[in-house]
């Protein structure tokens, strides 16, 4: 059986991001990090992001705010709204969009549809429509041409039922159980989407699980594990390891029972037993840290659970970001990990900048300026091509070095996070 899936509207206006059509609260390029976040961790499957702009100028405004969005979003998202021609396709998907969507309105969307298709594949575009006109006349040109429609009428939607094959997503004005009955119910349904200015305050994955008890079959975590396939302690329980999905720090140990384990998969936030209240426990509820599970691993002999989270701020009850920070014994060891060697260097430049120190490199670089930054790193990326072109494999080595540390100064001058390089090179092949 293919589940359903969640989507939402996000629009972008003025180089900002809104919840709602008509506005509402509007994000920035810094602020939209945590919403976009908070997308993640919910459960929302796509998002569609619809710009409103009426001109060239104001489209290129709206992109570096768009491609931050999809290069933080760990979903398939959509981007369209200003989509006049192949260009603004190409547009679209160079901002990291998955797919575009081309408005069914315009009297030269089948023109635009084909001609994207011929260039980006139909796999990556998505055909919006208000009613079924457009399929009606030119069903053979939408179906060779594009991957998916988005119906924005709920009400027409029997109407297109048994026209195409394509998978629809449908907008819907509210999430009330007689919509949802009738538009997830039809087989070439593929999920429903609405302005998550309408359900910002929504537990997404809580409300999922209300739709499955509906008999509605929607995305959702599926154990491929069940609890009487693990072994259990003396207790009747087993310990679980947490880890920060993204930089792989171990977060605290803890205990589930039966009754924690499917209310994590449930819930999609961790929940232990708690052995000293003897009541079960959904870390953050309290506190607000909740840690919103990406994987729950089971080890070889099934009686250690690791799960991989996404925390919410603290996960140890001192305060601490981590339990684990009480050293018994230590012996110096150099770190090769890339992205910690990157981030503890990157910390120390940061702390020259803002407490300056005689005597430092990079104190006297940030007196200097931005222009001595950009002076330096030119000469050492040219030393690093001299060096490649000398076949000097060891000299490489150590230009490029120079090269990191002196793009790692812009980064501090610029406020540029490992974060923000990191999300970025994703994207490269």
């Amino acid at each position: 059986m293919k589940f359903k899936e969640f989507a939402v509207f996000i629009y972008i206006k003025d180089g900002k991001a809104c919840l709602q059509q008509d506005g509402g609260e509007a994000y920035d390029h810094k602020s939209v990090l945590s919403l976009i976040r908070t997308l993640n961790d919910e459960g929302v499957d796509h998002l569609f992001l619809m710009e409103q702009a009426e001109n060239d100028e104001q489209h290129h405004a709206n992109l570096p705010i768009l491609s931050t969005i999809c290069r933080s979003a760990e979903m398939l998202v959509a981007g369209g709204g200003y989509v006049h021609g192949v260009d603004q396709v190409k547009e679209y998907l160079y901002a990291h969009c998955s797919c575009v969507i081309i408005d069914g309105t315009r009297k030269d969307a089948p023109s635009i549809l084909k001609d994207a298709a011929t260039r980006f594949g139909r796999e990556k575009l998505i055909l919006s429509i208000k009613n079924p006109d457009l399929l009606f006349k030119q069903k053979e040109t939408v179906e060779q041409n594009a991957g998916a429609l988005l119906l924005m009428e709920e009400s027409n939607l029997k109407a297109i039922e048994s026209m195409t094959y394509l998978p629809v997503f449908v907008k819907v004005p509210d999430l009330s159980k007689e919509i949802l009955n009738s538009v997830l119910s039809a087989e070439t349904v593929q999920g429903i989407t609405i302005d998550y200015g309408k359900v910002a305050s929504l537990d997404v994955l809580g409300y999922k699980n209300k739709l499955v008890e509906q008999n509605l079959e929607i995305t959702r975590f599926e154990p491929l594990l069940d609890w009487k396939q693990m072994k259990l302690n003396s207790d009747g329980m087993v310990p679980v390891i947490v880890q920060d999905y993204l930089n792989g720090d171990v977060l605290m140990l803890a205990y589930q029972n039966e009754e924690a384990f499917y209310h994590t998969i449930k819930s999609g936030k961790m929940t232990y037993w708690s052995r000293s209240r003897n009541e079960l426990w959904v870390k953050g509820e309290t506190s607000g840290h909740f840690q919103y599970v990406k994987s729950l691993t089971a080890d070889c002999d099934r009686d250690t659970i690791l799960a991989k989270v996404s925390q919410i701020g603290a996960a140890c009850h001192t305060g601490s970001r981590s339990c684990f920070f009480q050293d018994i014994i230590r012996k110096e060891y150099s770190s090769k990990n890339p992205h910690t060697v990157l981030e503890d260097v990157y910390k120390v430049i940061k702390d020259r900048k803002e407490h300056p120190k005689e005597g430092s490199l990079s104190t006297s670089l940030f007196e200097k300026g931005i222009d001595k930054m950009i002076e330096e790193l030119g000469r050492e990326n040219v030393r690093t091509a001299l060096a490649a072109k000398n076949g000097d494999k060891e000299g490489v080595v150590y230009e490029m070095s120079d090269s990191l540390y002196y793009g790692m100064l812009l980064m501090v001058e610029m406020g540029i996070t490992w974060d923000d390089i990191m999300t970025e090179l994703a994207y490269r092949e």
